[in-house]
């Protein structure tokens, strides 16, 4: 669970978009910031990043960087972290393979999973729980494995299993990207899938679907000549609309044939 630079810049663009002042953070595991002060301050310059100094004089270049001062120098008013143990320094303590506890239910205006979802076994109800987090108009933001990572937890993604759930349950996705790492560095990818690629959004026959299936194989078919990529991250951040009963969706590609193929 670590955020690095480019991470970081995409978590705090979303807190200058949505506010941070008297808004609230929780990381879904306590995360690790791997960045390098001089880059990152000269980004927070550029970006206009307002920071709290004296937060900043605190944990500038210490190691490992205190996660819940590093978030708060943004201007939030609370940062916390869940965790089944206390081990990796989480202040609330469930499991999310479990029902989540009433307390924490619609609580948090940010929450942050950057690499915790692949290791529950339940993906499914700890989807449901890390949803039942973010209040009404809060935004959750997932950093997901999607390809070339066996073995590193159990399971990888496929941007459909963000953006057909988060659809169903009173969710608008603000971006959902897929990219691939060329290299060690933690800071260089390159962006293969982005939101205007989906399929399935608008269509009025089962012609243009297949016309779109068609075009979307070849992309497929460059992308896999591309050479010497480590592993492949979904981004996706998803913005709370209105609350509702927590449903699992149906893969939005098969409703869409059922459609077609029931048309007369």
């Amino acid at each position: 669970m670590g955020l690095c630079t480019l991470d970081v810049v995409r978590v705090v663009n979303i807190f200058k978009r949505y506010g941070t002042e008297g808004k609230t953070l929780c990381m879904v595991g306590r995360q690790n910031i791997n960045i390098e002060w001089k880059y990152f301050l000269k980004i927070v310059n550029e970006f206009e990043f307002e920071i709290d100094k004296s937060i900043l004089d605190k944990i500038r270049d210490t190691t490992p960087i205190d996660t819940y001062l590093f978030f708060k120098m943004f201007g939030l008013s609370e940062v916390h972290a869940v965790d089944y143990t206390m081990g990796d320094g989480a202040d609330i303590i469930f499991n999310l393979n479990d029902e989540i506890p009433d307390d924490v239910k619609h609580r948090f205006d940010y929450v942050l999973n950057g690499g915790t979802l692949e290791h529950v076994y339940d993906v499914a109800l700890a989807m449901k729980n890390i949803s039942l987090m973010v209040k009404e108009n809060g935004v959750v933001i997932q950093i997901s494995p999607l390809l070339n990572q066996i073995e590193h937890g159990f399971y990888s993604f496929s941007p459909a299993f963000f953006s057909d759930f988060y659809r169903l349950n009173g969710f608008e996705v603000i971006c959902l990207n897929a990219e691939l790492r060329m290299d060690e560095s933690q800071d260089v990818r390159n962006i293969y899938y982005t939101e205007d690629l989906r399929l399935f959004e608008v269509y009025e026959n089962g012609q243009e679907w297949f016309q779109k299936q068609k075009q979307l194989r070849k992309y497929l078919s460059r992308l896999a000549n591309v050479k010497d990529f480590l592993d492949g991250y979904i981004w996706c951040i998803a913005k709370l609309r209105n609350i509702k009963d927590i449903e699992y969706p149906i893969q939005r590609i098969y409703e869409k044939i059922e459609e077609i193929e029931d048309t007369p």
